[in-house]
């Protein structure tokens, strides 16, 4: 008797114990869905960031995780050269990142000191230190049947060799600091490459936009995506990859469009390095030309004198030492500037970019908050 009387204490033990929960679940339920539920369908859509994942498995991995995406993606490839490199990765992460494009940022090598933020628009990838630059950004774009590459309407590619965003007080003041914004306007049905700076030097290669920084959309990325294939040196890298895309380009009918101040010169004036062609009187050439003067009058200002741009431009690598026009390139007008080139770089663009990255920390300077 006693037993009975214990199981049937059990028994309404477990009954009560039974309607709270049902009641407990029923007071955090909000709209129907139970709090378990919902704690795993929110797991289930938080980035997931994996610090070392064998090399084919990790954009899936990554890439997964989330469903919505921006229409822009930035590509930012990291390779450990030296201090510098580590550097300007933290300076991107601190200035450049922000929610309106989708950052794939590229550890060649696997390992940085560099933390991360889990947000869910920044995808970090970490594969073997091979192809170079543009080789990796290229794997990246091209991995999992180009599921990065046919994801988004433009595209931003860059490296740690260049530091950057840059921007004077007065353009932080009037709204002007959004360094994708400042890069994706040229872009339009005519033009389909923009760079911050151009190399026309022309002693060993063509003229070409600098890889610095570069923006093009997803025709113009199909058009120079022969030059992001991975290379066995940085001999290749460079010419087959970085001095062929504005070829690539402008071969195909398109305006490739630089950003800086020396972009408006069209006088030609400075050291002549190689003469620009003789007018035609080719029916073909005549075309051209009158195809240009019929542009509509709202298209980027400079994209109408485009090629007059590329015929007379004669300086050459703007990051050396007193070579863009006697001066040196400076963070303001070029927004990313390449600083590896020690052995080129004057002091005074070094100390240069040591005070301005300075100020810009000491500001807590955020994209975030630009664009």
């Amino acid at each position: 008797m006693a037993i009975i009387s214990t199981s049937g204490r059990v028994l309404a033990g477990v009954a009560v114990l039974v309607c709270s929960c049902i009641a407990l679940a029923s007071f955090f339920r909000p709209q129907g869905v139970s709090l378990a539920r919902r704690a795993v369908e929110q797991f289930a859509t938080q980035p997931q960031i994996p610090l070392a994942v064998p090399d084919a498995s990790l954009e899936r991995i990554v890439l997964g995780s989330k469903q919505r995406h921006n229409k822009d993606a930035v590509l930012y490839s990291f390779r450990p050269n030296d201090e510098e490199d580590e550097i300007n990765l933290q300076f991107f992460v601190d200035h450049a990142l922000h929610d309106k494009a989708d950052f794939y940022l590229i550890i060649n090598g696997h390992k940085t000191q560099v933390d991360f933020p889990d947000r869910p628009n920044i995808y970090v990838t970490r594969r073997q230190d091979e192809c170079y630059d543009l080789g990796a950004i290229g794997a990246v774009l091209q991995q999992n049947e180009n599921e990065v590459m046919d994801k988004y309407d433009r595209f931003i590619l860059t490296t740690s060799k260049a530091r950057g965003p840059f921007f004077p007080l007065w353009a932080i003041h009037n709204n002007q600091a959004c360094w994708t914004d400042h890069l994706f306007h040229p872009l339009n049905d005519r033009t389909k490459l923009v760079g911050a700076t151009a190399d026309c030097s022309m002693v060993e290669h063509p003229k070409f936009l600098q890889s610095s920084v570069l923006a093009t959309d997803r025709e113009g990325l199909e058009l120079i995506m022969p030059s992001l294939m991975c290379y066995d040196n940085e001999e290749d890298a460079i010419l087959r990859g970085e001095q062929v895309m504005t070829h690539l380009v402008r071969s195909a009918g398109f305006d490739a469009v630089p950003l800086y101040a020396r972009g408006y010169d069209r006088s030609g004036n400075g050291p002549e390095l190689s003469p620009p062609p003789p007018p035609s009187d080719s029916d073909e050439d005549k075309d051209k030309e009158n195809a240009i003067d019929k542009r509509s009058d709202n298209t980027w200002p400079f994209e109408s004198d485009n090629d007059a741009y590329w015929r007379l431009c004669n300086h050459g690598d703007v990051f050396l030492a007193g070579d863009k026009g006697g001066l040196d390139a400076h963070p303001f007008d070029a927004i990313f500037v390449r600083l590896n080139l020690t052995a080129d770089f004057s002091q005074r663009s070094a100390s240069t970019m040591d005070l301005l990255s300075e100020w810009a920390d000491k500001s807590f300077f955020s994209s975030y908050d630009h664009c």
